[in-house]
């Protein structure tokens, strides 16, 4: 745990959590951008456990919590893009819909940037 620093990334009113890992290398927490989006994670994390170049990207960082360390499945934030577009506006609630859009549309102007 020592290796690695937690930061939390507020996105649109929500919280983030980005990790750094012991190389430097930055990590994102999937599953709190699954809830802050109104995504099911247990179907999220099934799609990422499918998907060979996201499997394979997976990393479980031990990280702190109120009940003591957890297991927090992340992705490097390179891979976020891939994850995210890889989600399909029209098979979400109609609900969820805007937010998704949301991240899917600032994920576009952080390619483009």
């Amino acid at each position: 745990m020592s290796n690695i620093q937690l930061a939390v990334v507020e996105f649109h009113t929500q919280q983030l959590t980005v990790i750094t890992g012991p190389k430097g290398e930055r990590l994102v927490a999937m599953k709190p951008i699954c809830e802050n989006i109104g995504l099911a994670w247990s179907g999220q994390f099934e799609r990422i456990k499918r998907n060979v170049v996201l499997n394979e990207a997976i990393r479980v960082i031990r990280t702190p919590s109120e009940g003591g360390e957890q297991e927090t499945l992340c992705l490097p934030l390179d891979y976020l893009n891939g994850w995210l577009f890889g989600v399909d506006t029209n098979r979400v609630k109609p609900e969820i819909r805007p937010r998704l859009i949301q991240y899917q549309r600032e994920c576009f102007h952080v390619l483009a940037a």
